[in-house]
């Protein structure tokens, strides 16, 4: 008979799932969507798990009956509830019931097996045991067999983007702000701040578009709060009342481990706006934020969490150091940064003018992308602020330095391939068919597809094959004849 010690189980999980129910009991429906009491190991986890469906059956959780079934014996800390690195959100929920499925389902496989070993030690015909080990078998995956609830595209509701400042800044989801040190970049963050917090427009917004006041967190590391971020804000015209600011000596939010945390202050405070200055900095520290599958990990709950709350999320980013990258390679870090955004703001100086700045946005996946604005910096008392000046015919392009950008048919492949593959992977005969729409030949899309280092993997015999972009250490651009220097804007 198997040892119960080495039977699979995952107590973490299970602990985390009972902690949910007993400190967000608002999330019940979903884990008894994903759960039974049986694919538990723990004995005292199937109690409460029982204990729970019980109280929702009867209408509802009671989060203090139910923290009584928990018993001295395991606090909240110990069902790893701890608010730092729990957050109880959908996707951790799906994560987490994932794993105790796969263990309940392996200790089945065990189960099986000792019938089997039972059979055979105790002198049953080998056909009669294979015949009975191939039943328990097929019973056993038709059991387990994943039923995939996919919902009808009809069952949606077509929701329209909630922009805060049209076409540059919406809510329930991420925008990033890229720029090299000394362009404004924390600026533009509390000018953005400062005009959320009065009723004031956003810059060359129509009269029309009215917005109520609402709460902003900044959580920066690179200035200091009273001496650089509070007299700023002030100088913006800010509402302080309504900003608040993560302080400088305490434990930083990270990643997607803080999420939590971030959750718990949007909705004691009602932040509508929350600023991460730079981005980079917040991730956990087993995060490599020059790997896409890392950054994807760290980012989508934060995406998750703004999308369930409707939250705004500003983050700021330095540029790399390669400027021979084409714009969307130029922010910090891996392309998932750049993917998981919606819109992506870029700032410069003026090509034509050396004290004069550029805002513009590089991509926006949610809506055309509006007009660049210039901008300066100006002296107030003993610190500055944003002046903007009005609509500029500069690109992000322009920004960034328009001898970097390739002309002609290679850079147009370049650019169909560098923005059709920043949301993900795409089959490539899709790639190939958009290249031909636009005019462009086979050899110089694969020329294209050669200069920026694109990935190409074997899919299905149906899918043919994959294309996606390079991580951000593979990523490269050769400097060639068919680079051209554009005409200043």
């Amino acid at each position: 008979m198997t040892n119960t010690e080495t039977l699979p189980r995952d107590i973490t999980a299970e602990r985390y799932i009972i902690g949910v129910l007993v400190r967000f009991p608002d999330a019940a429906d979903d884990v008894f969507a994903r759960l039974t009491a049986t694919d538990f190991f723990d004995a005292e986890h199937a109690k409460i798990f029982r204990a729970a469906q019980k109280q929702f059956a009867d209408g509802g959780i009671d989060s203090v009956l139910l923290a009584r079934e928990v018993g001295a014996a395991q606090t909240l800390v110990e069902l790893g509830m701890n608010p730092a690195n729990a957050p109880a959100t959908a996707v951790h929920i799906a994560t987490e019931a994932a794993k105790i499925v796969e263990c309940r389902r392996k200790r089945q496989l065990f189960q099986v097996a000792d019938d089997a070993r039972h059979a055979a030690l105790n002198g049953h015909a080998f056909d009669d045991t294979l015949r009975s080990l191939t039943a328990d078998l097929d019973d056993m995956q038709r059991d387990n067999q994943t039923v995939l609830d996919l919902p009808k595209a009809s069952a949606f509701e077509v929701k329209i983007v909630d922009w805060a400042w049209p076409g540059y800044l919406h809510r329930g989801g991420l925008t990033l702000l890229d720029g090299d040190p000394e362009r404004g970049k924390s600026q533009i963050t509390i000018d953005v701040a400062a005009r959320w917090t009065y009723p004031r427009p956003f810059p060359f917004t129509t009269v029309d578009h009215f917005r109520e006041p609402g709460n902003v967190l900044i959580v920066a590391s690179e200035d200091g709060i009273s001496t650089t971020t509070v007299p700023r804000l002030q100088a913006a015209g800010a509402n302080l009342d309504r900003v608040l600011v993560w302080p400088e000596l305490a434990e930083p939010i990270k990643f997607p481990s803080g999420l939590n945390t971030l959750a718990t202050a949007i909705k004691q405070h009602d932040i509508g706006l929350a600023i991460l200055d730079p981005i980079t900095a917040y991730l956990d520290d087993d995060i490599n934020s020059n790997r896409d599958a890392d950054v994807r990990r760290a980012l989508r709950p934060l995406v998750v969490l703004a999308q369930e709350t409707n939250l705004a999320v500003l983050g700021v980013r330095h540029l790399n150091k390669d400027e021979g990258k084409s714009a969307l390679y130029r922010g910090g870090g891996s392309i998932g940064f750049t993917a998981t955004a919606r819109v992506v703001w870029a700032v410069g100086t003026d090509p034509s003018d050396p004290n004069r700045f550029i805002f513009g946005v590089l991509k926006s996946n949610i809506a055309r992308k509006p007009p660049s604005l210039s901008y300066s910096i100006e002296s107030v008392d003993a610190t500055s602020r944003i002046r903007w000046e009005g609509e500029s015919t500069c690109s992000a392009a322009d920004i960034f330095g328009r001898k970097h950008e390739r002309g002609g048919k290679l850079g147009d492949a370049e650019q169909i391939l560098l923005s059709e593959l920043a949301d993900g992977p795409r089959r490539e005969v899709e790639i190939r068919e958009l290249c031909h729409e636009n005019g462009i030949r086979d050899w110089t899309y694969k020329q294209a597809r050669k200069r920026l280092g694109i990935n190409a993997d074997k899919g299905s015999f149906r899918e043919g094959w994959i294309l996606s972009l390079p991580e951000a250490d593979e990523a490269h651009e050769e400097v060639g004849p068919s680079q051209e220097v554009g005409e200043p804007c």
